[in-house]
């Protein structure tokens, strides 16, 4: 049992590397927990943490720099769509298409805009 406890800086990494995750679009504790090669529970309970962190901003301030910061990645994410343009074969084209349209869901999320719903 002791075996599989992780370090507090291990699990900060991971935490961090699943908060990137989730500004990717990518949310599902199956897939966290696969990209983490953790278990389902543990990918379950950072995702937890992660939105409870987000909600825990106490000012608008920090939570305006916190947005901003959310925009600035997820754009940055959304030149996959440049990468489609230097795939070597469809799926690879695909892949990168379909990660800019999270991105760009993403984004619009963060900025406030649902296009599913006002249609």
């Amino acid at each position: 049992m002791v075996d599989r406890l992780i370090s507090n800086t291990k699990r900060g990494k991971l935490l961090n590397r699943c908060e990137n995750l989730m500004l990717q679009g990518i949310d599902n504790p199956t897939d966290i927990s696969e990209s983490l090669n953790v278990s389902f529970n543990t990918a379950r309970s950072y995702i937890a943490i992660i939105k409870q962190r987000w909600s825990n901003y106490s000012n608008t301030e920090e939570l305006q720099a916190k947005r901003q910061e959310l925009i600035r990645k997820t754009e940055e994410v959304k030149e996959s769509w440049e990468l489609k343009k230097t795939a070597k074969n469809t799926l690879e084209a695909v892949g990168a298409l379909r990660t800019a349209l999270m991105a760009i869901e993403r984004l619009e999320k963060l900025q406030g805009i649902d296009f599913t719903t006002s249609c």
